[in-house]
């Protein structure tokens, strides 16, 4: 169960591996998306590779398998704030890769084949953000990354160039948020 939500969890908010497992209950809080009518993560304070710092915004997907932890551990949706347990107790690596491996998806079919692992699934969330026409920029802020890294590393296997966001007239500025 708790490799289930840990897989939900990463592909949703695009966090290094070592990021997500260092994410605290009380680094989680749970925001309306008001225009979508939505839940979505908000989590503050990531230690990662560049010390405790940036906010990550979540795919909608995140909130049920985050709500599961809160639930697995005992706590509740109004008290989970509190605690300062790491969502995830385990590092999932080998149960992950035997899962990948029965289903034969360790493997991509390129030439040559590359191996999946954790770290696919931040690939799969930036992905799927550039997919959906988030920005290069703001994808990169999100996963607290640079565009030249996403460009090099993710998004070199998408056809992000579209004509109607090259060739628009119309300019929004989106509003500063905290």
């Amino acid at each position: 169960e708790e490799l289930r939500d840990y897989v939900l969890f990463v592909a949703n908010t695009g966090m290094r591996v070592g990021e997500a497992m260092n994410v605290r209950f009380c680094d989680v809080e749970i925001d309306t998306d008001k225009e979508a009518k939505q839940d979505f993560l908000k989590i503050r304070n990531i230690l990662g590779k560049r010390g405790r710092a940036g906010v990550c915004k979540s795919f909608y997907g995140a909130v049920t398998p985050f709500k599961r932890c809160v639930e697995r551990r005992s706590l509740t949706l109004e008290n989970y704030s509190q605690s300062e347990q790491p969502i995830f107790d385990a590092y999932h690596r080998d149960m992950f890769r035997e899962v990948l491996t029965a289903a034969k998806l360790y493997q991509t079919k390129d030439r040559p084949p590359r191996k999946r692992d954790l770290m696919s699934l931040r690939h799969t969330y930036i992905c799927f953000a550039l997919t959906y026409g988030t920005s290069v920029w703001e994808v990169g802020e999100n996963c607290r990354t640079g565009v030249p890294m996403i460009q090099k590393h993710y998004a070199k296997y998408l056809n992000i160039l579209d004509s109607k966001t090259i060739n628009r007239r119309n300019y929004n500025v989106a509003a500063a948020e905290d």
